[in-house]
């Protein structure tokens, strides 16, 4: 009995001592509950900015998001090539880029957009291939020379059966959903 009290403590203090566990977004209306992942990027929006970030930490009244930032400066780079009887030097000049934390307040956050696909990466070749559909408008002038209108309507046919394989996957998986805080929803911690 004893070990079962002591067992049940432990875990009560443990769950005490590690805080709050999670964010979340919830309606007002009627309580809907939308879960923010420490994990995911979200674009927190305010009345003077907007944030593309993760989130760091957070308590009950703000939370802390990593931003990467232009220093205002850059690094120099010198290389020397050394030829027969010359010596050339090049500059090359890189921006330094630093990153820091800030906090942000929820009265201060106007929306919330949340991509509804975290991981884009499947959407890589249908972005070549509406990136080649583009391209491939170079070649109708080309094409109408060479082969007359016969080529053109070829070189059409080709464009309109990629952008209809191609076009959707990129314009549904870059969608973000817009959770509009001043109105309808509001973020809270628990």
């Amino acid at each position: 009995m004893r070990s079962i009290f002591f067992f049940l403590l432990l875990i009560l203090f443990t769950r005490a001592a590690f805080g709050q566990k999670s964010i979340f977004l919830e309606k007002s209306k009627n309580g809907k509950v939308k879960e923010l992942y420490n994990d995911r990027q979200y674009r927190f929006s305010t009345k003077d900015t907007s944030i593309w970030s993760t989130i760091e930490s957070f308590t009950d009244s703000s939370l802390t998001v990593k931003i990467v930032y232009n220093a205002g400066r850059d690094s120099s780079l010198l290389i020397r090539h050394y030829d027969n009887s010359t010596d050339t030097i090049v500059k090359s000049r890189f921006p330094v880029y630093k990153t820091k934390t800030i906090a942000l307040n929820y009265s201060d956050i106007t929306s919330v957009k949340i991509p509804v696909f975290n991981n884009r990466r499947w959407l890589e070749p249908f972005g070549y291939g509406f990136l080649i559909t583009l391209m491939s408008a170079v070649l109708i002038p080309m094409v109408a020379i060479q082969d007359g209108s016969e080529g053109v309507v070829d070189i059409l046919k080709f464009q309109a059966f990629l952008m209809t394989i191609c076009a959707p996957p990129v314009f549904i998986g870059t969608r973000n959903i817009k959770y509009n805080l001043e109105e309808k929803w509001k973020i809270k911690a628990q």
